[in-house]
């Protein structure tokens, strides 16, 4: 994600993500992506990485912790993140 940002040279940005327990992928390898997301609207899955298993509250927390965003609100597995 980091080089789309860089390569079509976007500054802030929301991201809406719905890619099926996927989105461990960039909370793990590319936290530098997010320094400049202001929103973070996420469908979030139980998944699992290198080995091991990620719950959804997991998820939240490695959002909040990694990625450095505050848990806003949710509607059912739909997650906001600012």
């Amino acid at each position: 994600m980091s080089e789309l940002l860089k390569k079509f040279d976007v500054s802030e940005f929301v991201l809406i993500s719905d890619i099926e327990g996927a989105e461990i992928d960039y909370i793990m390898n590319d936290v530098q992506a997010f320094k400049n997301c202001r929103q973070l609207i996420v469908e979030l899955h139980a998944t699992e990485y290198q080995g091991k298993k990620y719950t959804i509250n997991d998820l939240k927390k490695l959002i909040v912790d990694r990625l450095g965003f505050t848990y806003t609100d949710h509607l059912d597995d739909v997650y906001i993140f600012s």
